[in-house]
């Protein structure tokens, strides 16, 4: 008799705290979102250098919100099934040589870039956040952007880029990417 009532007591505790956990932390059941515009981003440089992208993901906080910057080979042609041999089958299966599918455009010729600022400004041209004299020695720059309480459109500046292997350290002119930030 003692076990069945431990057992139900038990089994009314577990409803009651899973009730509660869940309820506690759905709040109003809506979380915001926020994204870019685009969640890829891609410009040349005017000389055609460099491609350079900036990719984005949706963020439930506005104040640490992802951003990736990608320098890549402006100078090559983009990658086809032409332009590499495959190294391996597109073919799935059973059989000793299938090793999964091959995407040949997934692959990215970075640039080690030896400085670069990046700036992002609001649409009256103030400053929201910027890093300077950045470096990115694999290509790619990782950031978590604070926006603050700032919504609507942006100006994202890629300024100062000097490649490691420039040997007179001239910068390649600036690129402008135009976006908004919105809740999705």
């Amino acid at each position: 008799m003692q076990s069945i009532f431990l057992c139900l007591v038990l089994s009314i505790f577990a409803v009651w705290s899973t009730f509660t956990f869940h309820s506690s932390f759905a709040g109003s059941g809506e979380v915001e979102m926020w994204e870019l515009k685009s969640p890829v981003l891609q410009k040349n440089s005017t000389d055609d250098i460099l491609n350079i992208q900036l990719k984005s993901s949706p963020s439930h906080d506005v104040n640490n919100f992802p951003i990736e910057i990608a320098f890549l080979n402006g100078t090559l042609p983009e990658h086809t099934t032409e332009t590499i041999s495959p190294m391996e089958s597109n073919n799935t299966g059973d059989t000793l040589g299938s090793w999964g599918l091959s995407v040949p455009s997934t692959l990215e010729r970075v640039v080690s870039i030896k400085n670069f600022d990046l700036i992002i400004y609001d649409s009256q041209g103030d400053e929201l956040w910027k890093k300077i004299n950045q470096t990115a020695l694999n290509g790619r720059g990782f950031y978590d952007v604070n926006f603050n309480e700032y919504r609507g459109n942006l100006t994202i500046l890629v300024d100062n880029i000097v490649p490691v292997n420039n040997t007179i350290n001239d910068a390649i002119v600036p690129v402008k990417f135009t976006s908004s930030l919105v809740e999705k």
